[in-house]
């Protein structure tokens, strides 16, 4: 129906077994079959990562959810009003960079090629004006997210992938997880390629620079990887009692019919 090489799909029921599956064409030039083992870039689950690190840190008294963004980051106007609560729930109103007309022509028109800084996304958001006031709404913005990778190097003096390496790969032994941020425009080892429809064709893109996602959705992973991660982040292994509760607390402006956001994390249905 959508035109999709390939995809991977697990489905793990507690008391009723798994289901897995490998389907379709991981290289559709080398005829390559999808395979369980194979990579691939997982975009906005790096979000979970990411949040999950920020509550790590409030456990660790390093932080708390409603320190304000001026003590990390204090160009970002109003920052004095937006709580590191609301960047992880997705009701700072920071614009979202991703929505920006005139970087994503930029970026189509390099091949997907150019690169970014983190600082540099969040430029292109505040050059808009916010969505709304801090804590008086919901939209999803990736400016949130690379704000909060900014500010875990700030507050662990590890730069990111420091961070997801040190905390949360290495602890879980997520093997074939990674950050790629140095080498983020190539793919290595085993794995399925990335294609986009470009008139009615599908054209390989897994040659593109992932730096425009950063801290929002750049990193990749497999599906045994994930399969891990799901049930650490669904009981909340790596943080406290206190900090999961947190996690799942469901912002009522994001509730709309079965979708529901919390903090990184959301319940659709």
């Amino acid at each position: 129906e959508y035109n999709i090489p390939g995809a991977v799909i697990g489905i793990w029921v507690p008391g009723r077994g798994t289901w897995l599956k490998a389907k379709g064409k991981a290289d559709i030039e080398a005829n390559t079959d999808m395979n369980l083992t194979h990579t691939f870039r997982i975009g906005s689950i790096t979000k979970t990562f990411n949040a999950t690190i920020i509550l790590q840190l409030v456990d660790e008294d390093l932080l708390s959810l409603e320190d304000t963004l001026n003590r990390f980051v204090p160009w970002v106007p109003n920052s004095e009003n937006i709580t590191i609560r609301q960047l992880c729930n997705n009701t700072s109103g920071i614009f979202n960079y991703g929505e920006d007309h005139d970087l994503n022509i930029e970026y189509a028109n390099s091949d997907f090629l150019a690169h970014y800084t983190p600082e540099e996304l969040v430029r292109v958001a505040i050059g808009h004006e916010p969505y709304f006031a801090p804590g008086k709404g919901f939209h999803y913005s990736n400016t949130n997210f690379v704000l909060l990778a900014m500010i875990i190097e700030i507050v662990t003096g590890n730069t990111y992938k420091e961070a997801l390496d040190k905390r949360i790969f290495k602890p879980l032994n997520l093997n074939n997880t990674t950050f790629p941020v140095d080498h983020s425009i190539h793919m290595t080892g085993n794995y399925s390629h990335g294609y986009l429809e470009v008139d009615g064709l599908l054209k390989d893109y897994t040659v593109s620079d992932h730096s425009i996602q950063w801290g929002a959705g750049g990193m990749i992973s497999d599906l045994s990887d994930l399969e891990l991660w799901a049930e650490v982040l669904g009981e909340g292994l790596l943080i406290s009692k206190k900090m999961q509760d947190e996690r799942l607390k469901w912002s009522p402006h994001s509730e709309t019919g079965i979708f529901k956001y919390g903090m990184g994390v959301f319940y659709l249905g």
